[in-house]
């Protein structure tokens, strides 16, 4: 698929847990087919593979599911979740003429991914993170044999401690980055990057600003 260019090969860790899963169907698929659905997995437990020394665990994952499918069209009008360590939600449709489009958002709670994830972050043993929040976005679309995505993340809210000391985010971190490949392999992808500001202290000393104004986009072309 076009689309796997910009994918990394992941090797998927082992996992355990329990799925109740409930899939409603109305309709004709030749001519117009309702899809609602709705999952539950609790006691996920995940270890193995990238996670090394990490046995991260969610006490439940909600999925809900809404969609049609329409001459050989498949239209997902919402498909939502929600965990202790992210929600978001997608929308989308795929067609067998080889049109296809998916949009989402994700919440992405970062104190929870900082204490279930310590060793794969390669984090220090006196890093805690007590607040902060990753708002990712994505759009993908095919069509006519040219992929393209435009995506965005952006990081506010931190507050934390590191070595003793308090450290809190002022401002938000943002990247964004869209490109697009056609049949032949020919690509094009750029990536704009801020970072700024941050602050750290002792408590009940005065605090210590450190920061860093940062802008740059980048820009690659390649051929096949």
């Amino acid at each position: 698929m076009p689309w796997a260019y910009w994918l990394p090969v992941v090797i998927i860790p082992q996992a355990k847990g329990r799925l109740n899963a409930e899939l409603t169907l109305r309709g004709s698929s030749s001519e117009n087919l309702d899809i609602k659905g709705h999952a539950s997995l609790n006691k996920l437990q995940l270890w193995g593979g990238p996670l090394g020394l990490d046995r991260p665990a969610v006490s439940q994952i909600d999925i809900q599911l809404d969609g049609t499918i329409i001459q050989s069209t498949l239209s997902l009008k919402q498909l939502r979740f929600q965990s202790s360590l992210a929600s978001g939600s997608a929308t989308g449709s795929f067609s067998n003429q080889g049109q296809k489009r998916l949009k989402g958002t994700a919440d992405i709670n970062l104190a929870e991914i900082f204490t279930q994830l310590p060793h794969t972050l390669k984090l220090r043993e006196d890093t805690k993170l007590s607040r902060g929040k990753l708002v990712v976005s994505a759009d993908v679309k095919s069509a006519d044999g040219v992929t393209a995505f435009d995506s965005t993340a952006r990081i506010d809210q931190i507050t934390g401690v590191s070595k003793g000391k308090k450290l809190t985010w002022n401002k938000p971190i943002s990247v964004k980055a869209r490109g697009e490949r056609n049949a032949q392999g020919n690509s094009t992808r750029q990536l704009i990057a801020a970072l700024i500001f941050f602050k750290c202290g002792r408590p009940g000393r005065s605090e210590r600003y450190a920061g860093l104004r940062f802008q740059r986009i980048w820009q690659r072309r390649s051929g096949s």
